[in-house]
């Protein structure tokens, strides 16, 4: 049992691993695409500079324009840098190491899935609670704990 939770530790770790690689190429390829926005912009820039320069005149609103909004975009970039870089600060946190959440409150709902019959509600006996079901790997069929994540039999994930 002690290899199948290393197993799980590792199996944990390496999703963590690939969501943060994931994460980390997102936040990359939105920073590439705010610096191809400034690129557009320094173009146009260009652009609006170059033909009043050949028209005898630089309106200077026109330029101010298009300097916000290259101004709001590198902004916009070092937000996103620093998101980067706390992704990249994550570490993985193995979920076995913490303490596990209290278990949800019993109420009658759990035992009783229709309402009373008259019967019962008249003084008689009520009905045996339903045996609860077990929850078994789709897999190789091995029961489950409540909290797996993997199978302890064959290692397949399970679906929460």
């Amino acid at each position: 049992m002690k290899i199948w939770g290393s197993v799980r530790q590792g199996a944990g770790k390496l999703a963590f691993e690939a969501d943060k690689l994931v994460r980390i190429k997102k936040q990359e390829g939105l920073i590439s695409d705010a610096n191809k926005e400034i690129q557009a912009k320094l173009t146009a820039l260009g652009e609006v500079a170059l033909a009043l320069y050949r028209g005898g005149a630089l309106n200077q609103p026109q330029v101010a324009a298009i300097a916000g909004e290259i101004a709001q975009i590198e902004g916009r970039i070092a937000h996103l840098q620093a998101e980067l870089e706390a992704i990249r600060a994550e570490e993985w946190v193995d979920p076995s190491a913490q303490a596990a959440p209290p278990p949800p409150p019993v109420s009658a709902q759990t035992y009783y899935s229709q309402p009373l019959a008259p019967a019962a509600q008249s003084g008689e006996q009520p009905p045996a609670p339903p045996q609860e079901e077990v929850r078994r790997c789709a897999n190789c069929g091995a029961p489950l704990s409540p909290t797996a994540v993997f199978c302890s039999e064959c290692g397949t994930r399970v679906e929460q």
